[in-house]
C-alpha cells in the first residue's frame, strides 16, 4: 500500500474544468497526497474527457455508475482505505480551490469541517452548530399544513447561529458542530475504520451532512470546525450538468432525514 499523508476524494459529473484547477491547488500545498476521482457516468464524452485529465496528472480513476453523489464518496472511500495509508481523508466537490491544510489531531477518531468560503466572501460552515431537531419537525407540520413561511425555519435559525459563531470564532481553534457543509469534509484514519462508509447510499443528492452528522452523533466521534484547513468554493461547477429534477431529489432527501428524526431520539 503506498503511504501518503492526504487522500483527496473527488466527486465528478462532467466537471473536467474544475477539476484541474482543484488538482492544481492541491499540488501547490507540497504535501504528499493522492487524489481519487471518483466519476458519477454523465457520458462516455466527459468520462473519457475526465479519465485523461485525471492519468495525465497522476490521479486514480474510478468508473462509476450514476447512483449519486453519497454512493461515489463512499466507493471512493473504500477504493482509498485498499490502496493508502494516510492521516487524514477529505472528500470534495470538484469545484473547490484547497488553500491550506494544516490538521494535528490523529491520536482518536474525529472527523473535520473547514473554513469554506465562496467567491463572494460568504462562510459556508459551520453548516449546522447543532442539530436543530424540534426545529425540523416543525418545519415539517409547517410545510404540511400549508404554513409555508415557517418551513424555512431551520435555515433562518442556522444562518444566525453560524453568523454568531464566526464573529466569536477563534481562529486555529476545533469547535465542535453538528454537521459539515458536504463541499469538503476531512475524515482521520481512525474515524474511518469506525464509519466504513460514512455515507447513505440510498440518497441520490441533498441532505448528505444532515446524515452524516445524525451517525456521528449517535457513534460519538466529534466533528469539529476548524480553520486549520481553508478552502475556496467556488460553487455549483457541476450541478449544471445534473439531468435529474434537482428539485425532487432535495425534497425526497429531505422528506428521508424528517423520518430518521422523528424515529430517533436526541
Amino acid at each position: 500500500m503506498r503511504q501518503v499523508d492526504l487522500v483527496f476524494v473527488v466527486c465528478t459529473y462532467g466537471s473536467h474544468e474544475d477539476l484541474l484547477n482543484f488538482i492544481d491547488s492541491v499540488n501547490e500545498l507540497n504535501a504528499k497526497s493522492a487524489i481519487i476521482v471518483a466519476n458519477s457516468f454523465c457520458s462516455e464524452e466527459t468520462r473519457d474527457v475526465i479519465r485523461k485529465h485525471s492519468e495525465e496528472r497522476g490521479c486514480d480513476f474510478l468508473d462509476l455508475p450514476n447512483k449519486g453523489y453519497g454512493h461515489s464518496l463512499n466507493e471512493g472511500i473504500e477504493y482509498a482505505r485498499k490502496n493508502y495509508e494516510f492521516k487524514y481523508l477529505a472528500i470534495t466537490n470538484a469545484d473547490i480551490l484547497v488553500k491550506k491544510f494544516d490538521l494535528n489531531i490523529e491520536d482518536r477518531a474525529c472527523v473535520f469541517a473547514p473554513e469554506v468560503i465562496t467567491k463572494t466572501g460568504k462562510k459556508q460552515n459551520p453548516f449546522y452548530i447543532f442539530q436543530y431537531r424540534k426545529t425540523f419537525l416543525f418545519a415539517r407540520w409547517a410545510k404540511n399544513h400549508f404554513l409555508k413561511i415557517f418551513k424555512y425555519s431551520v435555515m433562518v435559525k442556522a444562518k444566525i447561529h453560524r453568523v454568531l459563531f464566526n464573529l466569536f470564532y477563534v481562529k486555529g481553534t476545533y469547535r465542535k458542530i453538528y454537521a459539515a457543509h458536504g463541499c469538503f469534509i476531512v475524515f482521520n484514519e481512525k474515524a474511518l475504520e469506525l464509519l466504513g462508509r460514512p455515507f447513505e447510499d440510498d440518497i441520490f443528492l441533498y441532505c448528505e451532512e444532515n446524515f452524516l452528522g445524525h451517525k456521528l452523533k449517535r457513534m460519538g466521534i466529534p466533528l469539529y470546525y476548524t480553520s486549520r484547513v481553508s478552502v475556496r468554493h467556488m460553487e455549483d461547477g457541476s450541478s449544471a450538468f445534473y439531468k435529474h429534477k434537482i428539485n425532487a431529489e432535495m425534497e425526497k432527501s429531505v422528506a428521508k432525514y424528517y423520518d430518521l428524526l422523528e424515529k430517533t431520539k436526541k
